[in-house]
């Protein structure tokens, strides 16, 4: 079973876009928005992890984090969606 983890420039952004996006990835009904917070991602295991990265979320700090750079090196799928 996969799970989506979703990052954009905030967690409240990210939901308000993901309400809109949602009908386009129907197999992820219970996603995972990621904080700005690094700490939120100890211990996230990317095995079985897709990240949908939405508009703005290179303006999130938690980026710059290496939890950040290897959940996104190595989870299964890595989606990047563009502003429309």
């Amino acid at each position: 079973m996969t799970t989506a983890l979703i990052l954009g420039r905030t967690v409240k952004e990210a939901e308000s876009l993901w309400r809109n996006l949602k009908k386009k990835f129907p197999q992820h009904k219970n996603p995972y928005f990621i904080s700005r917070n690094p700490e939120a991602l100890d211990g996230v295991n990317p095995s079985g992890k897709i990240l949908i990265l939405l508009p703005g979320y290179s303006q999130n700090p938690i980026v710059k984090h290496f939890e950040f750079q290897w959940l996104k090196d190595n989870a299964i799928e890595v989606i990047h969606i563009n502003s429309e």
